[in-house]
């Protein structure tokens, strides 16, 4: 009798585990946007990029767990920061290996990164 009790509840425990899991990577995770901002000091730094600020960011991942309200959400987040230059680090999609993003995809992607406002450029 120990013994289906002990394996029930690893098997509870490994139920719950994925279920905390799924729900990081579906519900909390995507929410989770982090500004981190970093000061470079350096003597070979004009003077004249005093206060320049560079944005930097990736792993969008449109389409797994970031739908329109979500990007819109990260796209004013960016936005706020009023950086001098926006810097796009990859992973902009998220579709199965093999598979190019679907048009809607590219155009709602497309159109969110087009809003976002950086004096010296986008890249």
């Amino acid at each position: 009798m120990k013994k289906i009790l002990k394996i029930t509840l690893i098997v509870l425990l490994l139920i719950a585990g994925a279920g905390v899991l799924y729900l990081d990577a579906t519900e909390i995770a995507p929410k989770r946007v982090r500004i981190r901002t970093e000061t470079i000091r350096s003597e070979k730094i004009p003077e004249a990029l005093s206060g320049f600020q560079i944005l930097f960011f990736s792993d969008v991942h449109y389409n797994a767990f970031v739908d329109d309200s979500r990007l819109e959400a990260l796209i004013e987040k960016i936005d706020s920061v009023g950086a001098d230059v926006i810097l796009f680090g990859g992973d902009l999609f998220d579709h199965p290996a093999n598979q190019w993003p679907d048009d809607q995809a590219m155009d709602t992607t497309r159109d969110a990164l087009s809003r976002l406002k950086a004096p010296l450029g986008k890249f």
